[in-house]
């Protein structure tokens, strides 16, 4: 015999007397509607258990069988901009940008004392930074946008002879908590970051 609201089946007191089977019988029918609930700080787990919800401590995810949905509440824009106040000289090779100061925070995201941002949550930004380059002798340079100390958005190599202005620009997926910091290549030592208001050497995120 089945209950009346969830369809779950019981014996009749006629029935034959079985425990394992009605167990089972059960079991069965709870398995496919019975919700799974777990919580955690950051990304929810991988996807594939059709039914999950997942509260990573600000937001509610649900499992469809192949991704995660948010499913409320509504995230609210944020964003952030550090830039450089200082004028460090460039090395060849790789150069973190030294953003030491926060021009706007929406979120308490930015981090200057490390030179960066890190998100606040799972999904879409619009990612852009720029550092005005002088003193170069012809100096091949490019600037990336990184993730996690790996390469995301990276521009072309630029010639600095003796002053370029380098910037790369773009939408990434990002997951709670990545640290996006600015990277400098030149193909020699000599040219000198130029630093001021905000408006010349600067990283910038914002949520979509």
């Amino acid at each position: 015999m089945p209950t009346s609201r969830l369809n779950l089946p019981y014996p009749a007191p006629t029935d034959p007397a079985d425990g394992p089977a009605n167990i089972e019988g059960l079991a069965d029918a709870l398995d496919p509607i019975t919700a799974i609930f777990a919580q955690g700080s950051g990304s929810p787990p991988v996807a594939g258990t059709t039914g999950r919800l997942w509260f990573d401590g600000s937001a509610l995810w649900y499992d469809n069988g192949a991704s995660w949905a948010r499913i409320g509440p509504a995230v609210p824009a944020v964003g952030a901009h550090i830039y450089l106040t200082s004028s460090p000289s460039i090395s060849a090779g790789d150069n973190p940008c030294f953003y030491n100061a926060t021009l706007w925070d929406t979120g308490g995201i930015a981090d200057p004392g490390n030179f960066r941002i890190v998100t606040p949550h799972t999904g879409i930004f619009v990612l852009a930074g720029q550092m005005e380059i002088g003193g170069g002798t012809g100096q091949l340079m490019h600037m990336a946008i990184r993730v996690n100390g790996v390469d995301r958005l990276r521009g072309v190599n630029m010639p600095v002879n003796p002053n370029a202005g380098l910037m790369v620009a773009g939408v990434a997926q990002l997951n709670a908590g990545d640290a996006i910091m600015g990277n400098l290549n030149s193909s020699a030592a000599g040219p000198v970051c130029a630093g001021g208001a905000g408006a010349y050497s600067y990283l910038a995120l914002a949520s979509l």
